[in-house]
């Protein structure tokens, strides 16, 4: 067999692939935990006393890290991947098919990751040429020299970068071109939008403006890029459904419609809310606050549509509810008039139970309802008009004795 075509089959069978890192731009990564994924796949080639090779690689990785406060990385990473090679020529031909895997622990800083483990490299090479044949079994087991990987490029909390894979000296020396180009990118899991995540991704598929899911991002990734067209989807539903409360004649159907899309617009309202400044930025500081305010009034377009709709006390009282854990009525709204306008709609409410009760000479069957409705005005501070001069509180206090409360 010619030397050349035995001495290309035993490097290549021996081979360990290193990297080269790609420098990065100023920055780092954010602060908690990453999951990202690589792929280096290329094609190496060289011309030996007249022997063209040709190898072909596929090296997936995935990364599980978590970046700490003071900078600082650790986590873990594993790779697979496989390997072909051939060659052919006057002198005779090799071919081979490797397989590789490995994993190792990851170190360094969120500015540039320190990938260290090992490698193993398991195939077969065959061989031939002049009337000889020659198999070499491949299973070593190598250390992976330190690897390098900078972030090339960040926002918020995804980030990207490139490595590029070169076979150890020996292949080289054989006269290879090994250069290997592959790419990352990896995602932060947000603490405070991970519980919620999931039911985020359903709402927006219901709505039809879910994102193509990608494993690699994971649910809370996937979410956040669907959730300002999610917010625009649930506006454009309430201001339909308002607008449908106000020219029929509501029937359960209808109320059970707003009451799931107040439960909609509540949790989009929290998941903005609880943005970090990293997803603030990244969505749009200026579109967080227009969505945020523009459900709010959704929300109090929806409390006039419903308060005035004929439902029960206890759907007044989730709508009170509702109304005020998204700050559509209360201090601190963010439109103040509106605010006004909606909290005045549900203190009518109760203030026609109040005078029908006062109407029918206390009529006992309506001390249950009247008794929550003013539960819920006690807690939310409201003095009801035609209570007169006695507070909520008393006539609550005389509910089942038949008589109104002493005056002042």
């Amino acid at each position: 067999m010619p030397a050349a075509v035995a001495i290309v089959a035993m490097v290549l069978a021996g081979s360990v692939l290193q990297a080269h890192a790609v420098e990065a731009p100023e920055g780092g990564l954010a602060t908690g935990p990453w999951t990202a994924s690589g792929t280096a796949r290329g094609t190496a080639t060289a011309s030996e006393d007249g022997l063209e090779i040709v190898f072909n690689v596929d090296i997936p990785a995935d990364f599980t890290f978590e970046i700490h406060s003071d900078g600082s990385a650790d986590g873990t990473w594993e790779h697979g991947g496989s390997g072909t090679f051939t060659g052919t020529g006057a002198q005779g031909s090799v071919h081979g098919d490797l397989r590789y895997s490995g994993s190792g622990a990851i170190g360094g800083t969120n500015r540039e990751l320190l990938l260290t483990g090992t490698s193993r490299t398991v195939g077969t090479v065959r061989a031939a040429g002049a009337g000889q044949s020659m198999v070499f079994p491949v299973d070593n087991t190598s250390p992976i020299p330190t690897l390098r990987m900078k972030v090339a490029a960040m926002s918020c909390d995804e980030a990207y970068g490139e490595w590029a894979y070169t076979v150890e000296q020996a292949f080289e020396d054989e006269g290879f071109s090994a250069t290997i180009g592959g790419q990352w990118v990896g995602f932060r899991a947000s603490d405070e939008f991970a519980e919620q995540a999931s039911d985020l991704l359903e709402l927006a598929r219901s709505f039809g403006t879910g994102a193509p899911v990608d494993p690699a991002a994971g649910a809370d990734v996937m979410a956040k890029s669907s959730l300002l067209s999610l917010a625009a989807a649930v506006i454009a539903m309430g201001n339909e459904l308002a607008d449908l409360l106000r020219n029929i004649v509501p029937n359960k159907a209808a109320v059970d419609n707003i009451f799931d899309l107040l439960a909609d617009a509540e949790q989009v309202i929290n998941a903005l809310r609880n943005l970090g400044d990293c997803d603030r930025e990244l969505l749009g500081e200026g579109n967080v606050e227009h969505y945020l305010g523009a459900l709010t009034g959704t929300v109090q377009n929806l409390v006039h549509a419903t308060a005035g709709a004929g439902v029960s006390t206890q759907e007044w009282q989730l709508l009170v509810q509702i109304a005020a854990r998204t700050g559509a009525i209360g201090a601190g709204a963010d439109n103040p008039a509106a605010a006004a306008a909606a909290e005045a709609e549900l203190i009518g409410y109760a203030d026609q139970l109040l005078q029908l009760y006062q109407a029918t000479g206390f009529d006992e069957t309506l001390e249950p309802d009247l008794r929550r409705v003013l539960a819920m005005a006690i807690a939310m501070g409201w003095e009801l008009p035609s209570a007169g001069a006695i507070s909520t509180r008393d006539w609550y206090l005389v509910l089942g004795s038949g008589a109104p409360p002493e005056g002042p």
